[in-house]
């Protein structure tokens, strides 16, 4: 564990705490104890003020561990957990960077940035590497030049690695988006040393995908498997994000992520997955449970959420899946999207 991490002084509810407090929940969805003792000890120095997001990015295709993942819009709060995250997890770049980030992100970058997200590799925390996929919420509109002067330094300064052609390419990605789609994320998978920038696009028009990555000079493999999924996703979901990484040219993995308005085409959905082979028995019975169960507590300040689901392709032939769950503020859910509960029906 990152030193010094048990002196720190708590003189409020952590982040941890919360966690511990829905131990069983979040047992119940495969994370395994030894896993969740683990998140729970790292983020027992986070105050429970530093996200109103939280939750688990948590692999169906396969018996991988779920990995765990934040958001933080309150800069106010980062700043505060910049210095103790610098002290406590030995000086490395990315906390370094961070600490000087959060203080910029208080004056300077506050009108350039919404909020930022933070995702922790599970196998990474099981060998000690605390340094997560970091991502950037630019605010919507803000101007292409004025995205890359902000993210290029503040990314190298954290010790992203990505180069200045991979920049030039993203100016052709945001040029060639259609009208009023946009870069929700940009980032990079840091955890793992990738050099690629990974961007989000939101609010892509029904159908507009595979026209897209043709503009993009995409090189994989479009199969009749991949336009299939797209054709579902388009007939049943509420909204379809496009996840793309960026080097000196457009990277043949793809993520297509998937949100539904009603739990029930979500419920679908995992049947889908599961008969395709992108959901283990054992995940599709625990997520359905899991999902079934979701209701709305209007008296609580803390709800659990169902955010997506994701497919992962390899540009080849290869597909994945996963699932986002967690727990969301209740001043926050006004502004999140999430897939409404099942109706009950009265007897």
């Amino acid at each position: 564990m990152p030193k010094q991490l048990f002196d720190i002084e708590k003189s409020h509810a952590t982040l941890g705490g919360l966690l511990a407090s829905h131990q069983a929940v979040l047992g119940d969805l495969f994370v395994n104890p030894s896993t969740l003792d683990n998140i729970i000890t790292f983020t027992d120095a986070f105050s429970e003020d530093l996200s109103s997001f939280w939750g688990f990015e948590i692999p169906l295709s396969e018996t991988s561990e779920a990995d765990f993942l934040f958001c933080v819009h309150k800069p106010e709060e980062l700043a505060k957990w910049g210095v103790q995250a610098n002290c406590y997890l030995d000086n490395s770049p990315f906390y370094n960077g961070l600490n000087s980030f959060s203080s910029d992100w208080l004056e300077l970058l506050k009108p350039h940035i919404s909020n930022v997200w933070f995702e922790y590799d599970h196998d990474q925390m099981e060998i000690g590497n605390y340094v997560p996929n970091f991502f950037v919420g630019p605010a919507k509109g803000l101007h292409p030049l004025h995205l890359i002067a902000t993210l290029q330094p503040l990314l190298k300064e954290m010790g992203g690695c990505a180069n200045v052609e991979s920049y030039r390419f993203l100016l052709k990605v945001m040029r060639q988006l259609p009208h009023g789609s946009w870069l929700s994320q940009i980032g990079q998978m840091m955890a793992r040393g990738d050099n690629h920038l990974r961007v989000f696009i939101q609010d892509l028009p029904k159908g507009g995908i595979p026209e897209l990555l043709g503009k993009l000079g995409y090189e994989g493999n479009l199969t009749t498997s991949l336009l299939s999924w797209l054709e579902f996703a388009n007939k049943y979901c509420k909204k379809v994000e496009l996840d793309l990484d960026i080097a000196t040219k457009l990277g043949k993995q793809l993520g297509i992520e998937l949100y539904f308005e009603e739990m029930e085409s979500a419920l679908k959905f995992l049947e889908k997955l599961q008969e395709h082979g992108l959901c283990t028995k054992e995940k599709y019975d625990r997520l359905y449970n899991h999902l079934i169960k979701l209701r709305v507590d209007k008296s609580a300040s803390i709800h659990r959420f169902f955010s997506h689901f994701k497919i992962s392709f390899d540009g080849a032939s290869a597909f994945k899946a996963k699932a986002y769950i967690g727990f969301i503020t209740k001043d926050q859910m006004p502004f999140a999207f999430g897939t409404k509960p099942l109706k009950i029906t009265k007897p």
